[in-house]
């Protein structure tokens, strides 16, 4: 009796392997870079229920690589994209008391190049914080209170001027 039934279930398993389509290999082609998402920099906001990463893009019309701000629930759920500019942003980081997110952008502003910025966490436009002549470097929010956002940037070369 157990050889019949093991025999019933590999041909029911043949029957639906051979009906089943079989997946066509073709090569990559230069079209399928639009649809590649790269995935980074998550920062979990304080109260661990949100958490802030970044989806980078590839714009094979421009020929270049595009990053913007995304927001999803530790849960799963109320996954969104909260940065549209036509510039890309980056390297985002929570305010201590997880009210604001700050970021990096080079939108247009009061100072060229990349600066700081921030924005509420429930969206809204965001605001320029910084005015760095040169490249910013890095920055991370102090733990103390009032809350400040210490930074790095690197003197600007002659190409920068």
């Amino acid at each position: 009796m157990y050889p019949k039934k093991l025999t019933r279930i590999l041909l029911v398993i043949m029957i639906a392997a051979t009906t089943l389509p079989a997946q066509t290999r073709r090569p990559f082609k230069l079209d399928d870079l639009a649809r590649l998402r790269d995935v980074r920099d998550p920062q979990l906001s304080p109260d661990g229920l949100w958490v802030a990463y970044v989806v980078a893009t590839i714009d094979t019309k421009d020929d270049k690589t595009n990053t913007h701000i995304w927001l999803i629930g530790y849960d799963g759920k109320n996954d969104r994209q909260i940065t549209f500019s036509t510039d890309s942003e980056s390297t985002p980081r929570w305010s201590p008391d997880g009210k604001f997110l700050s970021f990096t952008s080079a939108r247009p502003g009061k100072a060229k190049g990349n600066q700081l910025w921030l924005m509420d966490r429930g969206g809204g436009e965001a605001y320029q914080l910084t005015e760095v002549k040169g490249r910013l470097q890095g920055y991370e929010w102090s733990p103390d209170a009032p809350p400040r956002v210490p930074y790095r940037a690197l003197r600007p070369s002659h190409r920068d001027r």
